[in-house]
């Protein structure tokens, strides 16, 4: 596994080892991505100020992070795929609220010294003005794109070509915020996080065209961030507990996700944000896993979300806390003899379980200030300090049509019709018309100048 945090990748193996990898020119590492064929891996910054995209070569030793994609458009970059075949990168800009293509072009193909050429700008291939789109999959074996729509008034699971045609709805009932997906290839499943309202969240997987859903797991007290799945497992980032959670994919009664890594000692200034799983990632066998999936049998007992709410490890951690006396979530301190809570920035509650910004965004990305308050950046299409105010909503009069140019509202008129708003229906050709028309009398140059 990989796993970014704050100016590091972490790289996880099986057996335990964790290595560090710091990049000094980075800020906030997010979304990444990994080309297995070149050994590259592909890192977004969402708050760097000079660099939007990163690239380290992992088959080199002591390379240099070499800047991709200099921030010419202010990019903010949270979800990151690699297709190998087109040398692309596809994104999610939450800024644009859209998915952006970036094609990769390898000047020197030199395995000792590769030089990053990008002679192409981003592409915009699918703009989402009415979404907030926040994770990303890609599909290789029948190359199409998956993402979540965490807009809490009509959150979906979608999927299209990677042309941005074809888009399709794979899920839409029974979500609240997704945040993250992440395809299968083995299993030929979508794998998504569902961050339910209030202190609750959910993993759940359907087939690749929504059929056959099944909840995985409801918990409680976690703040899921990206979700990856590998041959055996679905891993999870958490900013609840600093950590990486584990959970098996054949469902077993009475299973609980684990943590398998935590950084709550060696990453307190940063939280935990990108992961990735190799086995999921390098030379997919497509004619194997279509072969594998035509005989896959899923032996676990997943229970419908009818059937009740499944017990987390989380919660059997709080509760045996509470046995013991007060606790505090998301690194919130006691104090005054154990009995109360002193919350990090941007949490409140009794026990911190709650965040600022929970909720708080209608139609935007939500971060805690200075000053531990919510603030809102907002879809192009929405204004406000919660993003709940449509600028198009009655922006346009008289049947014109409104689209954002330049982050501003944009009347198209109808023929009839003119100005800003399209306020002005006075009737011109008809007036000219009868001005300009030859058996008219004309009286003055004035008459002249406006025929």
């Amino acid at each position: 596994l990989a796993v970014t945090i704050g100016q590091e990748i972490n790289f996880l193996t099986l057996n335990g080892t964790t290595i560090r990898t710091k990049n000094p020119s980075a800020v906030s590492l997010t979304a990444l991505a990994y080309n297995d064929e070149t050994r590259d891996m592909f890192l977004g910054d969402l708050r760097n100020k000079n660099v939007s995209i990163f690239v380290k070569e992992l088959d080199v030793e002591n390379a240099n992070w070499t800047a991709l994609l200099n921030n010419t458009y202010s990019s903010h970059i949270i979800g990151m795929v690699y297709h190998p075949a087109s040398s692309s990168l596809f994104y999610i800009d939450s800024k644009l609220s859209a998915i952006v293509k970036l094609h990769i072009v390898n000047k020197n193909e030199n395995k000792t010294k590769r030089d990053f050429v990008d002679n192409n700008t981003p592409q915009v291939i699918i703009k989402l003005p009415q979404q907030s789109p926040r994770g990303i999959a890609l599909d290789l074996c029948n190359k199409r794109l998956y993402w979540a729509n965490s807009n809490t008034s009509s959150p979906s699971i979608e999927s299209s070509d990677l042309f941005g045609n074809d888009r399709k709805i794979i899920i839409n009932t029974n979500l609240y915020e997704p945040l993250s997906v992440a395809v299968d290839h083995a299993t030929g499943k979508i794998y998504w996080i569902d961050d339910e309202e209030g202190i609750h969240y959910k993993i759940e997987r359907s087939n690749l065209d929504g059929t056959n859903r099944e909840l995985m797991f409801q918990g409680r007290h976690q703040q899921p961030v990206q979700i990856a799945v590998d041959n055996e497992a679905v891993y999870w980032t958490d900013w609840t507990y600093y950590a990486v959670w584990r959970l098996n994919k054949t469902k077993q009664e009475g299973s609980q996700p684990s943590i398998w890594k935590s950084f709550f000692d060696s990453n307190r200034d940063s939280e935990p944000y990108g992961i990735i799983a190799r086995d999921n990632l390098g030379s997919v066998n497509c004619a194997a896993a279509a072969e594998s999936l035509r005989s896959y049998v899923d032996t676990g007992d997943v229970r419908d979300e009818a059937d009740g709410v499944l017990i987390t490890s989380t919660e059997d951690v709080s509760e045996k806390i509470e046995q013991d006396g007060m606790f505090c979530l998301n690194g919130g301190k006691l104090i005054n003899k154990n009995t109360t809570c002193t919350c990090k920035s941007g949490y409140e509650g009794q026990h911190c379980e709650s965040s600022v910004c929970q909720n708080f965004c209608v139609h935007g990305e939500c971060r805690v200030d200075e000053m531990g308050k919510p603030r809102c950046t907002c879809s192009p299409m929405f204004r406000g300090r919660r993003c709940e105010q449509d600028v198009c909503l009655k922006y346009c009069l008289n049947n014109g049509e409104c689209e954002i140019r330049n982050g501003e509202p944009y009347c198209k008129c109808s023929n009839d019709a003119r100005g800003a708003r399209c306020e002005d229906t006075t009737r011109v050709q008809e007036v000219c018309g009868v001005l300009c028309s030859s058996s008219y009398e004309q009286f003055g140059e004035y008459d002249r100048q406006i025929c």
